[in-house]
């Protein structure tokens, strides 16, 4: 089975929530999965994986600044494949704000790291600090079929 490291940023405790979800579905595929808090990790703490997974919620339609920090210096192996999972509480998404734009951005710091992307999920929590929706699970499900198919 792959290794997936996961690596996350919250504030409000939703991103932390779903990825322990996560890690609870694929640990129970098979998969050995890491899973940190980049608030409490240093971003050379990122163990080798077949999938990095990375996660957090937007603030103006950007990443948090503590989570592009994280990501600026994280080291990765050129080529490896990443997927993301972004929270958000925008209304639409239209490309120019939101999770897309939030999504670019940083794409964009993992591609300077010769990253390719395999996989995008965004999950519309119901207010700005959450919860969750509650068909959190059942996206996470369908997600980890797309980016780690059995």
């Amino acid at each position: 089975m792959s290794k997936v490291s996961i690596a996350y940023y919250t504030k409000y405790g939703n991103n932390r929530i779903a990825m322990e979800y996560m890690t609870e579905r694929l640990e129970g595929k098979g998969h050995e999965v890491s899973m940190l808090s980049v608030t409490e990790a240093s971003p050379e703490s990122l163990p080798p994986a077949d999938l990095y997974v990375f996660s957090s919620g937007i603030h103006a339609s950007r990443p948090p600044g503590k989570y592009r920090k994280f990501l600026k210096k994280a080291s990765l192996p050129p080529g490896s494949r990443y997927a993301l999972v972004i929270t958000h509480a925008s209304p639409e998404d239209q490309g120019t704000f939101g999770p897309s734009k939030s999504a670019k951005i940083t794409g964009g710091i993992l591609a300077d790291k010769g990253a390719e992307q395999v996989g995008l999920l965004t999950l519309r929590v119901k207010d700005m600090k959450g919860p969750l929706p509650d068909e959190y699970r059942e996206k996470i499900d369908s997600f980890i079929e797309e980016v780690l198919p059995s």
